[in-house]
């Protein structure tokens, strides 16, 4: 785990039948998620293979992208 801000719960807080919190997803997860959704087929690099390094990539592209979107949230 990072000590990233990660926006706090993307989803309203609730309680489940126990009385336990369920917090739910970070916000920071689920705009990263939604960056991917924009992604779509594109992979980045040169090949034209979904390889590793590529989904590596593009993992680490829609979380500098959500850290960007929390930081313009912020202002």
């Amino acid at each position: 785990m990072s000590d990233k801000d990660d926006g706090g719960p993307a989803f309203p807080v609730s309680m489940d039948r126990y009385g336990d919190r369920n917090e739910g997803m970070a916000l920071r997860d689920y705009f990263a998620a939604q960056v991917l959704v924009g992604f779509g087929t594109w992979t980045p690099g040169v090949d034209s293979l979904a390889t590793y390094s590529s989904l590596e990539c593009r993992a680490k592209l829609a979380y500098e992208q959500a850290d960007a979107m929390l930081e313009v949230r912020k202002r």
